[in-house]
């Protein structure tokens, strides 16, 4: 199990300020505006991923087809007739990602009281629920092995586990009453859920953006107020909000884009300051060894996935353990 550190941002440094909630009429403006300028300004064209943590479309391409080859649980969903405009630079086969079944056997609003765990780092941004551990498979797929090896849907049980019909242990049937109150006790028992997650290229921040679909265990699906228990608290109804996807036309959480750029760029600051500090240590300050750092695009999903469980923490999506430079 691997332990889960996640950023938030607390407000606390001098020149930012905690955005105000989101209200539907403010969302609403917001999400005209966003349509707007994306009809009348074209998407960029140059790289910005080390400079500024943005992503062009067809880096957006690249990263979703290395996600896909190394973690084939995720698929390539395209665009229809109706849907053909929203990205329209994209390959009609290509417009957005899904994973569906992701697990979900914890609310988020939970961890507030007992996950405990956060540490104060610099310029106002707090590490949460640093010792909490999200509930893995026992053993995650290789990144780098055979994507056939890998399995592609999450839950199969294997067929040697499962029972015979009609096996118990009374030889008439019977089944003893105490036994079956134990059986159905469902006591202390939180019911587990399952999130389909939609990722898709944002033309206005330049970064992908998620949406998210909630279900009960009994396949139904969850409603606003249901899924809202598993956004961690400080962001439901502010950076995550209901809107309605661009290509399905339902209404799912929509983690709003914002600060992905800012936080993807704090992310490669932070792993270029460890690059630096290992070959310092490794070579000497004075080596004339190759000392360059440097992440291509096609890495961006993979730091994506791993801070964007700030906002949902408990929801068991990343399978992507390693990020190799």
């Amino acid at each position: 199990k691997a332990t889960v550190s996640v950023l938030y941002w607390r407000g606390g440094a001098k020149k930012r300020k905690r955005k105000k909630t989101s209200t539907p009429m403010t969302a609403a403006l917001y999400k005209k505006w966003t349509e707007v300028y994306s009809t009348l300004v074209s998407p960029i064209t140059s790289t910005r991923f080390m400079e500024k943590g943005q992503l062009t479309p067809e880096e957006f391409l690249e990263a979703g087809d290395k996600l896909v080859t190394r973690c084939p649980i995720w698929k390539w969903h395209g665009a229809t007739k109706e849907t053909e405009g929203v990205h329209k630079t994209m390959p009609m086969d290509k417009r957005y990602l899904v994973m569906t079944g992701a697990r979900c056997e914890k609310r988020a609003s939970d961890l507030t009281n007992d996950a405990g765990g956060e540490e104060e780092i610099e310029d106002g941004w707090t590490t949460t629920h640093i010792d909490y551990q999200a509930g893995k498979p026992e053993e995650a797929p290789d990144m780098e092995g055979d994507p056939a090896d890998t399995p592609n849907e999450m839950g199969n049980e294997n067929e040697e586990d499962i029972p015979e019909m009609g096996d118990d242990d009374d030889e008439n049937g019977i089944i003893d009453e105490d036994d079956a109150a134990a059986a159905t006790t469902t006591e202390g028992l939180v019911p587990s859920r399952k999130y389909d997650i939609h990722i898709m290229y944002d033309n206005y921040e330049y970064t992908p953006r998620v949406y998210l679909q909630g279900y009960d265990e009994n396949g139904n699906q969850l409603t606003n107020e249901e899924m809202f228990q598993d956004i961690f608290a400080d962001y439901k109804e502010k950076t995550a909000t209901i809107e309605q996807h661009p290509y399905t036309g339902s209404n799912m959480v929509s983690i709003h884009p914002c600060r992905h750029a800012e936080t993807m760029k704090r992310m490669i600051d932070k792993l270029r300051e460890a690059h630096e500090a290992r070959v310092a240590a490794q070579e000497g300050e004075d080596s004339t060894s190759p000392t360059s750092f440097g992440i291509h695009a096609d890495m961006a999903l993979f730091l994506f996935l791993k801070f964007i469980s700030s906002v949902i923490p408990t929801i068991d999506y990343d399978y992507t353990t390693t990020v190799n430079i």
